[in-house]
């Protein structure tokens, strides 16, 4: 509903079919803040956030001694499934590229594959889709798993997404450098798609070793 929202809102024969694709994942910025994609990002990304999150807590909650001894290690059984979700993350990214480019195709938008809104180029929009946009939601999927580690409490979640919610509105993230919706297009327009991998990947890189020292304290007490 929000790809079509946003058809409407365009001349689609004065667009391309990656302008739309931008357009239609522009995300929002604290320096460029828009109701629309507000709302449309949080449904899009934290939604989908929102349903790993309950994934998650099922298989914690499925955890037991019987599961510690057949993987011998946590960080073993936290591996055999979270590698599901990462899976889960590159086929969510490619159904959204899919259907927007196959709703630009019913909209009649020029198919031409390259950006007029934006300077970038084909490879650089791309890797922002794809690259950045894996690690922004695994970066979110981590900072919940950590949070549901240490309260055991699913309510808790909808606090850390609600949390990442407001890093979008404005004069929340300047800079862009709190890890938060750093995978919308409209950080192009500022800054080098490799610059924000840079922050994503020390994002990421740092909860991960929350992670492992978690489940360090969690064997000192088994």
């Amino acid at each position: 509903m929000g790809i079509f929202s946003t058809a409407r809102l365009l001349h689609s024969s004065q667009y391309t079919v990656i302008d739309f694709l931008v357009l239609s994942f522009k995300g929002v910025r604290s320096e460029d803040f828009m109701l629309f994609p507000f709302f449309y990002y949080s449904i899009v990304f934290f939604g989908f956030v929102y349903l790993m999150n309950r994934n998650i807590g099922k298989e914690m909650v499925l955890m037991s001694y019987y599961k510690m001894i057949r993987f011998r290690s946590v960080t073993k059984w936290f591996w055999s499934w979270f590698y599901v979700v990462l899976i889960k993350i590159i086929g969510f990214l490619f159904y959204l590229a899919g259907i927007s480019l196959w709703i630009a195709t019913l909209m009649q938008t020029k198919i031409n594959f390259h950006a007029t809104i934006y300077r970038n180029t084909l490879i650089e929009i791309i890797y922002q889709f794809f690259i950045n946009g894996f690690l922004q939601l695994v970066f979110y999927l981590l900072i919940l798993f950590i949070i549901l580690w240490i309260s055991k409490e699913p309510t808790y979640g909808l606090i850390t997404i609600s949390i990442f919610m407001l890093f979008l509105l404005p004069e929340m993230n300047p800079g862009g450098f709190v890890p938060v919706g750093l995978n919308g297009f409209g950080y192009l327009q500022n800054y080098s798609p490799l610059r924000i991998t840079i922050i994503l990947l020390l994002a990421n890189f740092f909860a991960y070793l929350i992670v492992v020292y978690l489940f360090k304290s969690k064997k000192a007490n088994l």
